[in-house]
């Protein structure tokens, strides 16, 4: 599939997706996310953009942007009782910066079944008072080879195809 892009309403971002006219906006009922996207009806891949401030004076590096995800990401993560099989951290380029990609794969259990998943996130230093986090998930269902592919894909090539908009954070919708 090719890669385009949707732009959130007032066009503050442009985020990379692969068959784009697939995906549906959707608002998370367990976090509160800048943007998040579901693609098809039976939700095969999941993203969502994170924005956090940072304090006055603390660097907005792509390092610094992946801890302050990480300490608000590890109580939320906790509260559903998610456990990692594997993950990884690699370095990549962004627009002529340096961004920490995390890819992972873990499982959650839920009533009997245990939901297995291929994920990853970017901390991505876009503003200068804030920090950019773009994660997305996919479900293994019976097909966790091609989950860990579609994540794979993402970090290779979606990763670096994020575009913001605005110098400085930018207002959450009215």
């Amino acid at each position: 599939m090719p890669w385009g892009s949707v732009s959130d309403k007032p066009e503050r971002l442009v985020v990379p997706l692969p068959d784009p006219r697939r995906y549906r906006g959707v608002k998370f009922w367990s976090f509160d996310s800048f943007a998040g996207f579901r693609y098809g009806d039976d939700s095969y891949v999941m993203s969502a953009l994170f924005i956090f401030d940072v304090p006055p004076g603390s660097p907005t590096d792509t390092h610094a942007c992946h801890s302050v995800a990480e300490k608000w990401a590890l109580p939320q993560i906790k509260n559903f009782d998610v456990k990692f099989d594997k993950t990884e951290m690699i370095e990549d380029s962004w627009h002529g910066q340096e961004v920490v990609v995390t890819s992972l794969d873990g499982y959650v259990d839920f009533g009997l079944a245990r939901w297995h998943f291929s994920g990853a996130y970017a901390a991505y230093p876009a503003y200068s008072d804030a920090c950019l986090v773009y994660g997305m998930a996919v479900p293994w269902r019976k097909h966790g080879d091609l989950a860990q592919q579609v994540r794979d894909r993402w970090v290779k090539e979606g990763v670096p195809r994020l575009i913001a908009r605005t110098p400085t954070r930018p207002p959450p919708l009215q």
